[in-house]
C-alpha cells in the first residue's frame, strides 16, 4: 500500500522506533529503580511512566523533535499544523500526554478490589454439598 503523504513515515519504521525508545525507557528505569530502591510494583510502575515522559520530552525538546529510536530511523516529529519543528510546549505536551493518558486509565483499574465482604465467603450461585 502506498504511503499517503512522502513525509509520512512507514508503519514499521515507526514501530521499530518506538520499541528502541521504549528499550531506552526500560534500561533508565532500571537506573532509576535501582538508585532509588524501588520496591513496590505500583511505584515502578509510576516511576516508568515519569521516566518515558520525562525521557520524550528530553529528547523533543533538545534533539528538535527527536528521540533517539527517531533518530536512529531517520525519523522526525513535524507539527500537523506547520510541518515546522515543534515548538517546546508542543514537545512536552507530547510527551506527557501518553504517560499520563495510560496513568489515568491503567492505574484506576489497579486500585479496584472486590468488597471485603466477598473476600472470604462464596459466591451465591455455588452449591456446596
Amino acid at each position: 500500500m502506498a504511503n499517503s503523504a512522502p513525509f509520512m513515515a512507514r508503519p514499521f519504521s515507526r514501530v521499530t522506533a518506538g520499541f528502541v525508545d521504549l528499550f531506552i525507557s526500560i534500561c533508565l528505569l532500571g537506573l532509576v529503580v535501582h538508585f532509588l530502591d524501588l520496591n513496590k510494583f505500583k511505584v515502578i510502575a509510576s516511576a516508568g511512566l515519569v521516566v518515558y515522559g520525562f525521557y520524550h520530552a528530553l529528547c523533543y525538546s533538545s534533539f528538535n523533535g527527536v528521540t533517539l529510536g527517531l533518530r536512529y530511523m531517520d525519523m522526525r516529529l513535524v507539527s500537523a499544523s506547520s510541518s515546522t519543528l515543534l515548538s517546546a510546549r508542543q514537545a512536552v505536551l507530547r510527551a506527557v500526554f501518553r504517560p499520563a493518558l495510560l496513568f489515568l486509565t491503567g492505574w484506576a483499574a489497579l486500585d479496584y478490589a472486590p468488597p471485603r465482604s466477598l473476600a472470604g465467603e462464596s459466591f451465591p450461585y455455588t452449591h456446596h454439598r
